[in-house]
């Protein structure tokens, strides 16, 4: 500050170290982990451990403040509710040492119906008269976000893309797996094992070894689909149907899954080739048996044919013998 007389200064005040003269401007940013997985990567797991990190500046020293922490649904913005209803609330009560510093607030929280969601952390910094002197609560900021990946699968016959797969030698089967939520640049890998529907347990091939299969991939974007392929000895397995069970990994850790016995999208019925008249086998009704149908029919006509061929030549023969007086 600086006071004038008469157009000249007098009297000044301008000490850049003067507590008094200050203001500080307070600020506060998070970023949210799950240690479990070393970065926002969720995991829909019952009893879930997440941390918030927030980054202040502008704080007094030895001053105590309170650090208050939500975690929201980032589609809706409503708040998590325990399975009391209660919204997850976290306090952390601290005293800088510094003006700048970090302090971790941490949740552990029941995240087994968050496949597929995003939360987002929010955070409220208070003095010791219980103030407010800071917020940070911002459902697009990435820095302050868990995203919980979602799986889903469909299988099918390798061979033609339907739900009947025939029992032989070289069987496969195809399992198209739908993601949602992913972070674009991360490798994932894809895990799938056959299963028995009727059993439950793992599907054996015909040589008494389970079957399994992975495909790894990075993702472009959060939600897309990637092939995972099954080949197999299916010989003797006609009866059977075989259920696709699916886990999506990263940096070897379980991070979605997707495994329903009854699920009709991941099963593919084993059945039997189909054979003809002439006894060959065939792969299965429709495009093959019709071709099978059509080439005996071709063969029947043309038998008929030569038949007929033949029983004119001779009535020729005969007709030309009596003219001579001759035997046939």
């Amino acid at each position: 500050e600086t006071m004038t007389c008469g157009g000249e200064e007098y009297m000044v005040h301008a000490d850049i170290e003067d507590g008094g003269q200050t203001v500080a401007v307070v600020d506060i940013a998070t970023t949210a982990v799950n240690p479990e997985t070393g970065d926002a990567t969720g995991i829909a797991d019952e009893g879930l451990e997440l941390v918030d990190t927030v980054e202040y500046t502008g704080l007094t020293p030895g001053n105590t403040y309170t650090m208050t922490g939500h975690i929201a649904d980032a589609e809706t913005g409503e708040l998590l509710m325990d399975g009391d209803g209660d919204a997850y609330v976290q306090e952390v009560a601290f005293s800088p040492e510094e003006a700048d510093g970090t302090v971790e607030v941490a949740f552990e929280i029941d995240a087994s119906a968050l496949s597929g969601k995003t939360t987002v952390f929010t955070e409220t910094l208070s003095d010791s008269e219980g103030n407010i002197i800071a917020v940070h609560d911002d459902m697009t900021d990435a820095n302050q976000s868990i995203f919980f990946p979602m799986i889903r699968t469909n299988a099918v016959d390798g061979a033609d893309g339907d739900k009947n797969l025939v029992a032989g030698e070289s069987a496969v089967i195809v399992d198209t797996v739908t993601y949602e939520n992913l972070i674009p640049g991360k490798e994932y890998v894809a895990t799938g094992v056959l299963m028995d529907k009727a059993t439950g347990e793992p599907l054996k091939d015909a040589q008494g070894n389970g079957v399994s299969a992975s495909a790894a991939f990075t993702p472009e974007s959060p939600d897309g689909e990637v092939e995972v392929a099954f080949g197999f000895d299916a010989t003797g397995l006609a009866g059977r149907s075989a259920v696709v069970f699916e886990s999506l990994v990263k940096d070897g850790i379980e991070v979605a899954t997707h495994a329903d016995i009854d699920d009709e999208a991941q099963t593919v019925a084993i059945v039997e080739p189909e054979e003809d008249a002439l006894g060959k086998g065939y792969p299965k009704t429709g495009a093959a048996a019709t071709a099978a149908a059509a080439g005996a029919s071709g063969l029947a006509l043309a038998a008929y044919g030569l038949a007929g061929a033949a029983n004119g030549l001779l009535k020729r023969r005969k007709d030309v013998a009596d003219d001579q007086g001759e035997d046939v």
